[in-house]
């Protein structure tokens, strides 16, 4: 009887163990349910971030093939780009070679009308003025000024004026005219006197820049020391 008291309570606390054991089981049974819920969920997200990736993918492929054809047809454009940097060069190049010819014609004919007085004095002056910048390989020409009180150069008093270019320690005092004769070069040595004893430079060069100079202004120019210079 003792055996079976005991054994009845073993059988009674193993009785016990089973209902903790089926209400465990239960439990995990509950929680594994929810992990396969939680699992499909998973899964359906994973598919459609899958489906997203492949979108994803297709519109790299594309915006790659976009930027080849635009990358493409950016070099397309700089070989354009470079075939007309290169025909305006060339353009430009006979432009100047143009303007150059045109140049040395309208001196020409200036020199040629300055000769028989058919050409007004400005435009033949402006030609000059071009002749007397390549030859001193200067791009301006300043002008001086100043008031003859005693009438050293006219023989009344007048404003003096005269074009200068100073390079270096050397003033060149300049006269530029369409024709130039002998009176022209006295009268224009007066007023490099004038200017001499006014600014007193450490050199002086006189230039008489002109079409046409007959030989006695020649002469006179050899006297005074004044060059001539001829377009």
């Amino acid at each position: 009887m003792e055996r079976m008291g005991r054994l009845e309570e073993r059988m009674a606390k193993l009785e016990e163990q089973v209902v903790k054991l089926w209400e465990a089981v239960k439990t995990l049974q509950e929680q594994m349910v929810r992990l396969q819920e939680r699992v499909v969920r998973l899964e359906e997200r994973v598919a459609r971030l899958e489906e997203q990736v492949v979108k994803l993918w297709e519109a790299v492929k594309t915006l790659q093939e976009q930027v080849k054809n635009l990358q493409e047809q950016v070099v397309k454009l700089w070989e354009a780009v470079k075939t007309l940097e290169e025909r305006i060069v060339k353009l430009e190049e006979r432009v100047v070679k143009l303007e150059e010819r045109m140049d040395r014609f309208e001196d020409k004919l200036n020199a040629l009308g300055a000769r028989w007085g058919l050409v007004a004095e400005e435009s033949v002056r402006a030609s000059l003025y071009r002749v007397l910048r390549e030859y001193l390989g200067v791009a301006r020409v300043e002008k001086w000024e100043e008031y003859d009180r005693e009438g050293r150069v006219f023989g009344r008093p007048a404003l003096i004026e005269i074009d200068v270019v100073v390079r270096d320690d050397t003033h060149y005092l300049i006269e530029v005219k369409s024709s130039v004769d002998h009176y022209d070069v006295y009268l224009f040595n007066r007023k490099c006197e004038f200017y001499a004893e006014r600014v007193k430079p450490p050199r002086l060069k006189k230039l008489v820049v002109t079409f046409y100079a007959d030989e006695r202004a020649r002469k006179a120019a050899r006297e005074l020391g004044v060059e001539i210079v001829q377009g």
